[in-house]
């Protein structure tokens, strides 16, 4: 009875280590998508690691901490190198990291929207600038005819 409900819902031997080796792969060549948040990503990675460890397959904290700070794109290098010689990544809590984390993102959030409201603000000057001198050149054109 017990082979029969484990093979239901695993699947057969083959069908799991199939499935372990599919998992395997996501977690090796895990990375975080462009447009994707924090906490978007490290869910995902999450029911990688959960379905993996149901499976009979588990990675040491260590493990999981390094293969997180491999998966950021190239804008998150300073963040991921201050982890890297700031904390003891042996110890390090994948919480605590995702903590430092989300702390970061919301930094970097709030920086690009100054960023984009100072370009807003350049811009408006620019075209009430330029609506103003081309007005001001019809105008001597005016006079010159």
């Amino acid at each position: 009875m017990w082979t029969t409900l484990e093979t239901t819902h695993e699947g057969t031997t083959q069908a799991k280590k199939s499935k372990v080796n599919m998992l395997i792969s996501d977690f090796e060549n895990f990375e975080m998508h462009e447009s994707e948040s924090i906490s978007d990503m490290f869910t995902r990675f999450t029911n990688i690691v959960n379905e993996l460890n149901a499976l009979g397959k588990t990675y040491t904290n260590y493990e999981s901490v390094q293969r997180l700070l491999r998966c950021f794109p190239d804008t998150w290098d300073p963040m991921v190198t201050a982890i890297e010689q700031s904390k003891d990544l042996d110890t390090l809590r994948l919480d605590d990291l995702m903590g430092n984390l989300i702390t970061h993102e919301m930094k970097m959030k709030k920086k690009e929207s100054k960023r984009k409201t100072k370009k807003d603000e350049s811009r408006k000057k620019d075209v009430a600038f330029k609506a103003k001198v081309d007005s001001e050149e019809e105008d001597s054109d005016r006079v010159k005819s």
